[in-house]
């Protein structure tokens, strides 16, 4: 919970320092610990309602999100963000290509590539470079031709 805002500086320019204090302030009491199987943590069921029919609000009207009088909620809800990016982090299709390459296993590699096309992932002229060379060890002229033509659309930008 935020404190007071403290100024410094002068001259007009002033900067503003937030403090986090461990208290809640006067007035407000934090919710008790969850006791037991409690599923919503202490938080009454109007509680979670009300703020999930204010963050669909906030949802359809995302410049009002963006806009100064919601930068404390954006910067309370940054840690849930966050936590979830890091479970569902993309994989690096591109390691996944070299290894399926490496291996002599060409179906992986296909799928791999079209990974990487699918989340844009940007692969180094090296690394292009290094895929041709793999492929010059398949067999298969039709399998050859569809990794070389991945490997192609991997190296171009927005196709």
């Amino acid at each position: 919970r935020r404190c007071p805002v403290q100024t410094t500086g002068a001259m007009g320019k002033n900067k503003k320092k937030s403090s986090f204090d461990s208290k809640p302030p006067p007035g407000k009491v934090p919710p008790a610990a969850p006791e037991g199987d409690d599923p919503l943590g202490g938080l009454s069921e109007d509680e979670v309602d009300i703020t999930i029919s204010t963050i669909e609000f906030l949802a359809e009207r995302p410049e009002l999100f963006l806009s100064k009088p919601f930068r404390d909620l954006r910067a309370a809800l940054d840690p849930l963000v966050q936590l979830q990016l890091k479970k569902y982090d993309v994989p690096d299709y591109g390691a996944r290509v070299t290894a399926a390459l490496k291996a002599g296993k060409w179906a992986d590699a296909v799928t791999a590539m079209q990974g990487v096309r699918a989340h844009n992932q940007t692969q180094r002229q090296g690394t292009l470079q290094r895929w041709v060379r793999d492929c010059s060890f398949v067999d298969d002229d039709l399998v050859r031709m569809r990794l070389m033509d991945l490997v192609v659309r991997c190296g171009k930008d927005g196709e």
